[in-house]
């Protein structure tokens, strides 16, 4: 064991509500943060980034008060600018440190929050990333701003920018990115602007759909891919496109509906006219076509696309003033006139684009990457329409002629270089908005190709005019990522060394050389990052292949060696995941090797697949580290679509250290008794900082894997068998299960009605944490598979029974009512005569509505301390007081309420 004065903040305490927090608040920050410079998935949040390396430098000893302070202040986003708070917590660094140089590494840096935090604070960092997209950004994060700093504002450009922080100057190179940003778009628009007409208006967004032929031979009509819907909701008036077919020319167009909000009423809610993805009908003969038909047809070139409408700003006359307003329109037939002319412009186009790779295989297809193949695209020149192919190549060209015109000013070649990468970084972010994969919300914005972390091919599609200012267009692009750099250029210049490197390989460092590992290792099977980066890479080849040859030596991102687990490379789930393992396993050894013998690793990690649990812990005990300390922070959105996470609030911290030593060996029942404990004690902590439900089950794996990880072996003293990491998590899910049940009930309910809960079956279980934690909302269904095996319940079977609705990949749990209006609940006996807790709620409710409650006390034998009384007010206090359930339950225990009172004993509710 660590001696109590070599212990670091962070393996005694953290103030991880109040981090969680402030990563929240951070997530709502749109500009200015480094994410902006460039698109990269799943962020960490440099607030926490910050906080949770001081915390794993200094001492747990000493001053608590004021280090704990400094952390929750650190983990602030705004903090990074205060820079009396940064000086302060640099210098306890350098008084517990001695003033020894601190070099952290980070091998798996992606978009450069870690290291660029850890040089804010005074560290030597080391950054490597096997993608060559995150390499770029690496540098254009961690090396670039800081080589050319920062200078007093004289630049007429850059006069109207709001000064950062507490100083008065702006980055360098923020300012030549806004001037030559602005030279690319007077020069550029000369030749993109005839390809939009400007009637006495501004274009902003066309708006199109894709169709595909009937499959009906009597009909045989281009049909759309659509469904209705609202493309713009503002304050007073909403507009939306219907797709009107015109029988007799073969032909659709859409229909302009403006529709005025009265009060607080809601928009109408316009019904589907086709459908999306799925079985689609024809809106000429109503003939249903497959979404198999439909990808199969398209793999045969046979979809296509069509203008439906487009967005305008007009002038308008106030009293005041005279204002743009945005409105939705028909085309014009100019409109249709400049589309046909791209079409044939962009035949004469040379710029070339990479092809999709075939991620085809026995095994499941790669959900990022496998897409634009299902619907036959097979290069990335095909995601883009003729004309948004041409703004990109218009565009390429003027950031190559901005480049040249930049030496010719006298400026170096290495600095010229610098400003076209981020200008291309500005082109490849506005495409990422404007492409056939992109989709736009009726918010009156469109979202990235790659929001929801794959390739979701949308029926309708926005095309994006790229000079409008503001928002979502080139120029925005450009100048946010100017204001991202005014924000880090300050910071000291402490990269080392940014280089592509395979962290399952050696690496060119030196054994017991680096102080920290902070890293965010690939999430299991979650994403496909090179897969998802192949998008830009294609646009930046053209433009940055010349600058960066050492990363666009290959025609796409690298494959075969990427740590994450996807079965189409392997044709076979289980190959991949032992693939995975080893490459975690061989990743961590090196890690190990590099590390110093009192060094530390941090590595972040959120999952609701417990096997992505049990291959991490593995590959940590495999490369010989033990864990120290595990915190789960609210980082993440809980309405986030990365598959696996879509409803986990928390991300957990992982710190470990060297094994040097253990405890020995222990029997498994030796352990259960001394973990019961110590699980009791840290679920109350989390508890107590909002942590309940699956968020709290994920949470408590870091304090069990600590104590598993404390000895040698840990055997079965009935057979001698060495306790597995499944078999250990399964019993730890069980025991944080009923330690759980045990805390709601004492917080919810009387004295009384506790001691009615003593034994609860698996469906009450199930139904409680349910409810404590997702309310009467749907959730995913990998989600509800972690109360499946908390509770040894079959989501099949909880399906089947009625107790649970399935609609996709989305689970509901059914009320009493909604039992009944399926049949699936007749006087508390669903088919089987098969009688839970839950059965007699749902059947003691719907009795007491019809007035036959008595009936049914006296036969289900209902007594005064009956469970069911409890579990009604653990629900009915759980859910919100308005939600249907919540007052029928609260009718229901009226009943109680009036025995009661009856019998002179008040419970107190």
């Amino acid at each position: 064991m660590e001696k109590e004065n070599q212990r670091k903040f962070i393996e005694n305490s953290l103030p991880i509500k109040e981090m969680g927090v402030n990563a929240g608040k951070e997530g709502k920050i749109s500009r200015g943060r480094i994410a902006t410079i460039h698109r990269w998935w799943a962020r960490r949040r440099q607030g926490i980034s910050r906080s949770l390396i001081f915390s794993s430098i200094v001492n747990a000893n000493g001053n608590f008060n004021e280090k704990n302070e400094i952390i929750k202040n650190l983990s602030a986003y705004k903090s990074g600018h205060q820079h009396e708070l940064i000086k302060k917590a640099i210098n306890i660094i350098k008084e517990e440190t001695q003033n020894k140089e601190i070099i952290l590494y980070d091998p798996f840096s992606g978009g450069g929050s870690i290291p660029l935090e850890a040089m804010r604070l005074g560290l030597k960092v080391y950054a490597s990333d096997l993608n060559p997209l995150a390499c770029l950004i690496l540098k254009a994060t961690l090396k670039f701003p800081q080589q050319y700093g920062m200078k007093k504002i004289d630049n007429p450009l850059t006069r109207s920018l709001k000064s950062t922080g507490t100083s008065k100057k702006t980055s360098v190179i923020g300012q030549l990115i806004l001037k030559w940003g602005n030279w690319i778009v007077e020069n550029s628009r000369k030749e993109i602007d005839p390809l939009f007409s400007n009637e006495e208006e501004i274009p902003v967004v066309f708006f199109w759909v894709h169709t595909i032929q009937c499959s009906n031979g009597d009909c045989n009509r281009k049909m759309p891919l659509s469904k209705m819907s609202y493309t713009l909701k503002q304050t007073n008036l909403a507009y939306s496109i219907e797709l009107i077919p015109d029988l007799v020319k073969g032909k659709f167009s859409g229909k302009i509906k403006q529709v005025n909000k009265i009060g607080e009423s809601p928009y109408p809610k316009l019904n589907r006219l086709t459908g999306s993805h799925g079985d689609t009908k024809c809106i000429f003969c109503n003939q249903s076509t497959t979404g198999d038909k439909i990808r199969e047809m398209a793999k045969l070139g046979k979809m296509s696309y069509y203008p439906i409408g487009k967005m305008v700003l007009r002038n308008k006359k106030t009293k005041k003033k005279d204002k743009l307003v945005k409105e939705i329109v028909p085309l014009s037939k100019k409109d249709f006139e400049l589309i046909e002319k791209c079409i044939e412009l962009e035949k004469k186009d040379n710029f070339s684009y990479i092809p999709i790779p075939d991620y085809s295989g026995k095994g499941k297809i790669a959900w990022a990457v496998g897409s634009p193949r299902i619907y036959g695209i097979t290069s990335f020149r095909n995601i883009f329409i003729p004309r948004q192919r041409l703004i990109i190549s218009i565009i390429s060209k003027w950031i190559k002629f901005a480049r040249d015109e930049m030496k010719k000013q006298r400026l170096s070649i290495e600095l010229s270089n610098v400003i076209s990468l981020y200008l291309t970084f500005a082109l490849t972010k506005f495409m990422e908005y404007s492409n056939r994969y992109s989709i736009w919300m009726d918010a009156g914005k469109p979202a990235q190709v790659t929001a929801n972390y794959a390739y979701n091919l949308s029926w309708d599609f926005p095309e994006i005019y790229p000079y409008k200012k503001g928002g979502y267009s080139f120029i925005s692009k450009f100048q946010d990522i100017s204001k991202s750099l005014d924000e880090i250029s300050n910071i000291p210049t402490n990269c080392l060394n940014i280089w592509q490197h395979n962290a399952s390989e050696e690496s060119v460092l030196e054994k017991n050389s680096i102080d920290i590992i902070f890293t965010d290792p690939p999430y299991y099977d979650t994403m496909g990052y090179a897969g998802l980066a192949d998008f830009f890479y294609g646009i930046m080849k053209n433009t940055q292949g010349e600058i960066f040859p050492e990363l666009f030596r290959d025609l796409v991102t690298p494959k075969s060696t990427e740590c994450v687990l996807q079965a189409h490379r392997f044709d076979d789930m289980k190959v991949a995941k032992i693939s995975y393992e080893n490459q975690l396993s061989e990743a961590f050894n090196e890690m190990n090797r590099v590390l110093k013998d009192n060094g530390v690793l941090l590595i972040v990690f959120a999952h609701i697949n417990l096997s992505a649990w049990s291959a991490i812990i593995s590959a940590l005990i495999r490369a010989n580290f033990k864990i120290t300390a595990c915190w789960p922070i609210n980082t993440e959105s809980t309405t986030g679509a990365i598959q696996g996470r879509a409803a986990l609030k928390a991300t957990m911290h992982i710190f470990c250290r060297k094994k040097h030593e253990s405890l020995g060996a222990i029997f498994f029942n030796d352990l259960q008794k001394i973990s019961k404990i110590r699980l009791s004690r840290k679920l109350k902590e989390f508890w107590k900082h909002g942590f309940s439900g699956v968020n709290l089950d994920i949470a408590m794996l870091g304090p069990a894997f600590e104590i598993y990880g404390e000895y040698e072996k840990i055997e079965d003293e009935r057979t001698g068998e060495i306790l597995s990491i499944e078999r250990w998590m399964d019993w730890i899910r069980k025991e944080v299960l009923q330690l759980q049940l045990s805390q709601i009930m004492k917080e919810l309910l009387s004295k009384d009605l506790q001691d009615s809960l003593k034994s609860l079956d698996p469906f009450a279980q199930f139904y409680i944490l349910f409810r404590l934690e997702f309310g009467i909302k749907s959730i995913d269904i990998d989600i509800a598979r972690l109360l499946e095996k908390s509770t040894n319940l079959n989501i099949r079977d909880l399906t089947e029974w009625g107790y649970l609705e399935k609609e996709s990949s989305k689970i509901n749990l059914r009320s009493a009512e909604d039992r009944e209006k399926i049949d699936l609940l007749i006087n508390g006996k669903p088919p089987g005569n098969l009688i839970t807790m839950v059965d007699k709620l749902h059947g003691a409710i719907l009795s007491h509505q019809r007035d036959l409650f008595d009936e049914f006390e006296k036969r289900e034998n209902i007594s005064f301390n009956h469970p069911i009384w409890a579990i009604a007010q653990l629900i009915s206090n759980i859910l919100p007081s308005d939600s249907k359930e919540s007052i029928s339950l609260r009718n229901f225990l009226n009943v109680r309420k009036l025995k009661t009172s009856t019998l002179g004993k008040y419970i107190k509710q």
